[in-house]
């Protein structure tokens, strides 16, 4: 492998992801273009692996590609950016608490459906509907015909 020098194959083990997304990074302007070897091969530094993982944990965490952008930005251009990245947790916090909000009564009408089939499902039943009866006969929703 040479001093320094992992091939993208390497890289991607490392992070458990493919070759091609790292290529898609690389397009993405989120990693700076990889270096050649000799034979041509794509190698990445030490440096480069680094903001791979950085990457990959923001991704983690739910931040998106250009939030990543921004905070590369702030960065390259001399600043230090965790108040940014602060501001972007309270702000994605907030929508998380609101999605799971929205999600209760959903998560409550699965809960009630599986208990109501769970008691009342029979092969008899099953048989009978088109596709599935779950669903066919236990949701509100209007479908007008043709």
């Amino acid at each position: 492998m040479g001093q320094n020098r992992l091939y993208i194959g390497q890289v991607a083990k490392i992070l458990g992801i493919s070759p091609k997304t790292i290529r898609w990074y690389e397009s993405e302007k989120l990693i700076s273009k990889s270096k050649r070897d000799i034979s041509n091969y794509r190698y990445y530094t030490k440096e480069d692996l680094e903001t791979l993982i950085f990457i990959r944990k923001s991704l983690s965490l739910g931040f998106s590609i250009n939030e990543i952008k921004a905070i590369f930005a702030i960065k390259s251009g001399g600043g230090q950016p965790c108040d940014f990245v602060l501001n972007l947790i309270k702000q994605k916090i907030v929508n998380l608490q609101s999605t799971i909000e929205s999600l209760k009564p959903v998560l409550e009408n699965l809960e009630n459906l599986q208990s109501i089939l769970t008691k009342q499902s029979t092969p008899e039943k099953q048989a009978k509907s088109i596709i599935c009866g779950c669903i066919e006969n236990n949701c509100d929703l209007e479908v007008s015909k043709p």
